[in-house]
C-alpha cells in the first residue's frame, strides 16, 4: 500500500496545505486533488507516497482527524480493475449505476436529434394527421402508428452507431479521426519556405505544411498514401543545395489500435521523480530477461523527468508485463504502460552526407562504437613510460634513452612497462579490482554503473578525475586511480547517471589526450573490499579531523579587521561601539605607530581588531556593524586572516642554505641580498652545476620544519644560463 485516497476534504483546501501535512509522514512522490470537467472539486484526493511504512504512518495518525471543520476519511487506493475495489457511488464513476443511467439519457437526447436532423417532419406529419382526421380512433390505429414510429426510431438509432463513437462522461461526442499521411522532411536550411517545399513535391498533392524552422524539418501532409510512397522517393536529394532526409510518420492516433509489443519494448510514463533505475529493474524483471532499463535524467535538475523505456529480451515477456503492471500502482502513483517504438538509428544516414568531411564521418563511427570498443585496460604508452620514469629518477629522458651508453633502450622501455604493470595489477587487486573479469573476449555482460576511463595521462590525479566525472559535485562517485594514472575505474551511485556522464564526456579532451572511456564488466569490483576500504579511510579521515580541529580551536581567536576608522578612535570607544549592539566582544585594539614629533604618544593608523568569544558572535558583528558610523565614519568590516610566514628565516645563513640543498647536487654558489643594514631580505638564490640538479620538483613542506617556516622555491634562469633557485615569500 503506497497510494491512499482522502475523502470529505473541505472545499477550500489548496494542494500545498494538503502535501504539507501528509508530508510529515514520508516522502510524498503525488498529490492530486480531483475536480470536475467544470473546475468543481470533488472533495477527495489521492496521497502517495513512496514506501508502505510512510503509508501506514499515514494512516494510523490521520484517519478520522479534522482539517479545518471537516473530518477526513482515509483510505487504500485500489488500482484499475481490482477487484476488492469498493463500489462507486459517484455520478462520475464509470462503473456507477447513476453514470450508466446519465450515459443512456445523454443517447437518447443524441438519438432524438440525430432524428429530427434526418427527417424532421416525420413525428410532426404523423401528429398533424392524427389532428385532422379524427381524434377518435380505435386502438389499434394507434398501435398502428406506434409500430411505425419504432421502426423510424430504431433505423435513426442504427444510423447514430455507426457514425457515432465513444461519448464520454460529460456526452461529448469523438467520431473517428481521419487518417494522416504524412512525411518528416530534415536537412533543410533556415530560410526554406513553403513554397520551395510545394515546388519540390510538384505535382503531388500537398494538403497542408508546418515549418519547424529552429530544427531545420518540415511536416507535410498528402491526400493520400500514393503520394506519400512517390514522396519518399525522392529521400536524399537536394533542396536549395542542401541534403534532405524524407521519413514517413507512422498514425499513431487511433484509439481502436491494438498493441503487440513485436519488438518487446515498453514506454513506461507517470514515474516518481525520486525513482531509480534499480526500482524499475526489480518490478520489472519479474516477467522476463530486461535487455536494456532507459530511465531519461533531466541535466538542470538532476531528477528523472517521470518516463522510462523497459526492453525484453522475449516480446512475450512484455505482454505479460504490460497485461500485470498497466494501472498498477508503484512508489504511490499509477503507472500508464504503452508501446514503446524501436530505436532509430541514423548514424549511416549521416556518414552518407557529403556535406560532412573526412574527420567529422571518423568521429561519427567512433561514437558509435564507444560503447562496444574494447581496449587493454593495463595497456602504457611508451611515452607514457618514458615520463613516468624520468620523473621517478629525476632524470631528464635523454639520458634514460642514452643510445651512447651501449645499452639498449628499447629493452629499458620494456622493464620499465613491465614493473608499472606489474605494480598497477597489485594496486588494482589490493582495491577490490577482479582483473579476470577482463580478461573475457567476446561478448560479455558490462556493468552499467561502472565506467573505465583509458588513455589517461600520467599527470592525472584523483582530483582532477573528481571534478569532470562528478560534474563538480553533482553526482556521487568512487574512483580507483593506480599509481601510474594510466586508466581508472570510475563507479556511480545511480546508472542513469554513469549513462549521462558516459555520453557526455566519451573522446572529450582531457590532459591533450582524448578520453576513452567503455563500460567495465559486470563483476568487475569487489564491493566488499571497497567498504572496508572506505570505513577504514573514514575512521583515518576523522582523526586527522579531531586533530585538525583541535589545532583550529586552539590557534583560532575570532578576530574581525576593522579599517576605515577616524584617526581620533582609541581602543575605548572601539569597544563601547562593537559592546552596545554585540555580545562576546573579548578584546579591541586600534593598531598605532609612535609620533616622531611627540615621543610616547601613539598615532592611529586607520584600522583596528575586534576579537570575540565565540565564531557565532563574530558573524553577528559582522552582519549587524557593517558600514556603521563610528566618530563621522563609516567603518568596514571583515574576517581577519592569519597569513604564516613564508620567506627564509632572518637568522639563517648562508652555511645552513649550503647544508640544506647540497644532497640535490653540487652547488656553485648561494647568495642572499641584504638590505642597507646589514640584514638579509628574506630570499636567497641557490645556483647549481648541472641544470638537472636544479629542477627537482620542490614541495614547501620539504622545509616546514626549518626554523618552523615555510618557502616558496621557484627557478630562476640567470643571464649566463645556469639554473638557479628562488627562495621567496608567498601567501598561502
Amino acid at each position: 500500500m503506497t497510494r491512499l485516497i482522502v475523502k470529505n476534504l473541505p472545499k477550500n483546501i489548496k494542494q500545498n496545505e494538503l502535501q504539507k501535512i501528509f508530508s510529515k509522514y514520508g516522502h510524498i512522490t503525488e498529490c492530486k486533488l480531483k475536480y470536475t470537467h467544470e473546475g468543481v472539486f470533488r472533495k477527495f484526493a489521492f496521497i502517495g507516497y513512496k514506501d508502505d511504512n510512510s503509508c501506514h504512518s499515514a494512516v494510523s495518525q490521520l484517519h478520522n482527524t479534522f482539517i479545518h471543520t471537516s473530518k477526513i476519511n482515509i483510505q487504500e487506493a485500489f488500482p484499475i480493475g481490482s477487484k476488492i475495489k469498493p463500489q462507486s457511488w459517484s455520478k462520475y464513476s464509470k462503473d456507477s449505476t447513476e453514470y450508466k443511467n446519465n450515459h443512456q439519457d445523454i443517447i437518447k437526447k443524441l438519438v432524438s436529434n440525430s432524428t429530427t436532423s434526418k427527417k424532421p417532419n416525420i413525428l410532426a406529419n404523423i401528429d398533424q394527421e392524427c389532428l385532422k382526421n379524427n381524434r377518435k380512433k380505435s386502438e389499434r390505429d394507434k398501435i398502428n402508428y406506434k409500430v411505425e414510429l419504432d421502426k423510424e426510431i430504431s433505423d435513426d438509432e442504427d444510423f447514430l452507431k455507426s457514425n457515432v463513437g465513444d461519448i464520454g462522461v460529460m456526452g461529448i461526442k469523438e467520431t473517428k479521426k481521419i487518417q494522416n499521411f504524412r512525411v518528416s522532411i530534415k536537412g533543410l536550411s533556415f530560410g526554406t519556405t513553403k513554397n520551395q517545399i510545394s515546388m519540390f513535391f510538384a505535382p503531388l498533392k500537398i494538403v497542408n505544411i508546418s515549418m519547424l524552422p529552429m530544427k531545420h524539418m518540415a511536416i507535410i501532409t498528402f491526400s493520400d498514401e500514393n503520394s506519400v510512397n512517390v514522396a519518399i522517393k525522392r529521400n536524399k536529394t537536394y533542396i536549395d543545395k542542401n541534403k534532405v532526409f524524407i521519413n514517413k510518420i507512422n498514425d499513431t492516433s487511433s484509439t481502436n489500435q491494438v498493441p503487440n509489443f513485436k519488438n518487446g519494448r515498453l514506454f513506461i510514463r507517470n514515474l516518481s521523480y525520486s525513482v531509480v533505475e534499480k526500482d524499475l529493474t526489480e518490478l520489472f524483471s519479474k516477467y522476463g530477461d530486461l535487455t536494456e532499463t532507459n530511465l531519461p535524467i533531466d541535466l538542470s535538475t538532476n531528477k528523472p523527468l517521470g518516463f522510462a523505456f523497459i526492453s525484453y529480451l522475449f516480446p512475450e515477456n512484455a505482454i505479460k508485463a504490460f497485461e500485470n503492471l498497466d494501472g498498477s500502482i508503484f512508489q504511490g502513483r499509477m503507472l500508464h504502460i504503452i508501446e514503446g517504438q524501436c530505436k532509430k538509428h541514423n548514424d549511416n544516414d549521416f556518414e552518407e552526407d557529403e556535406n560532412l568531411g573526412f574527420k567529422q564521418k571518423k568521429d561519427l563511427r567512433r561514437k558509435k562504437d564507444k560503447k562496444t570498443v574494447s581496449w587493454n585496460s593495463l595497456f602504457l604508452g611508451i611515452d607514457d613510460v618514458n615520463e613516468i620514469m624520468s620523473t621517478r629518477l629525476n632524470t631528464a629522458k635523454s639520458e634514460l634513452l642514452n643510445i651512447d651508453s651501449g645499452k639498449s633502450s628499447a629493452v629499458r622501455v620494456a622493464l620499465a612497462e613491465t614493473q608499472l604493470v606489474n605494480e598497477t595489477r597489485t594496486f588494482l587487486i589490493e582495491n577490490g579490482v577482479l582483473l579476470d573479469s577482463f580478461c573475457v573476449k567476446g561478448n560479455y555482460k558490462r556493468s552499467n554503473d561502472i565506467i573505465l576511463a583509458k588513455n589517461l595521462s600520467h599527470l592525472t590525479t584523483e582530483e582532477d578525475l573528481q571534478d569532470i566525472f562528478s560534474q563538480e559535485g553533482k553526482y556521487e562517485i568512487k574512483i580507483i586511480l593506480p599509481p601510474s594514472g594510466i586508466s581508472a575505474l570510475i563507479m556511480f551511485d545511480e546508472s542513469s547517471y554513469a549513462k549521462v556522464v558516459f555520453n557526455k564526456l566519451s573522446y572529450k579532451k582531457f590532459y591533450d589526450k582524448p578520453l576513452y572511456l567503455e563500460w567495465a564488466p559486470l563483476e568487475s569490483v569487489d564491493k566488499n573490499i571497497i567498504k572496508q576500504k572506505k570505513e577504514s579511510q573514514v575512521i583515518s579521515k576523522s582523526d586527522q579531523t579531531i586533530q585538525n580541529d583541535n589545532l583550529e580551536l586552539e590557534n583560532e581567536n575570532f578576530v574581525l579587521f576593522i579599517k576605515n576608522l577616524n584617526f581620533d578612535t582609541d581602543s575605548t570607544s572601539l569597544t563601547l561601539h562593537f559592546k552596545k549592539t554585540c555580545d562576546g566582544v573579548k578584546n579591541a585594539i586600534v593598531s598605532g605607530k609612535v609620533d616622531v614629533n611627540n615621543p610616547g604618544k601613539m598615532l592611529s593608523m586607520g584600522y583596528g581588531f575586534v576579537e570575540f568569544n565565540s565564531k557565532k558572535d563574530a558573524e553577528k558583528a559582522l552582519i549587524k556593524l557593517q558600514n556603521s558610523k563610528l566618530d563621522g565614519h563609516n567603518i568596514q568590516i571583515k574576517k581577519s586572516s592569519h597569513k604564516k610566514p613564508t620567506n627564509v628565516p632572518f637568522e639563517a645563513k648562508k652555511r645552513e642554505l649550503y647544508e640544506l640543498f647540497r644532497v640535490f647536487g653540487d652547488i656553485l654558489f648561494i647568495r642572499i641580498p641584504k638590505k642597507y643594514t646589514g640584514d638579509h631580505r628574506g630570499f636567497a638564490f641557490v645556483e647549481f652545476k648541472v641544470v638537472t640538479d636544479a629542477t627537482v620538483k620542490w614541495c614547501p613542506s620539504d622545509i616546514d620544519d626549518w626554523s618552523n617556516l615555510s618557502a616558496s622555491i621557484n627557478r630562476n634562469k640567470r643571464k649566463n644560463d645556469l639554473m638557479g633557485f628562488l627562495i621567496n615569500p608567498f601567501t598561502v
